[in-house]
């Protein structure tokens, strides 16, 4: 089976996490940061 949306994955540590991939990760969550959890 694949995966809807391609899987992100970083060139390097250092990398910042896409604004794309932070919304798609808070959407799936209904709105709720993993700080709050």
């Amino acid at each position: 089976m694949s995966r809807a949306i391609p899987e992100w994955i970083s060139k390097t540590d250092d990398e910042a996490i896409p604004v794309r991939v932070r919304l798609r990760t808070f959407q799936n969550f209904k709105g709720v940061c993993h700080s709050q959890a």
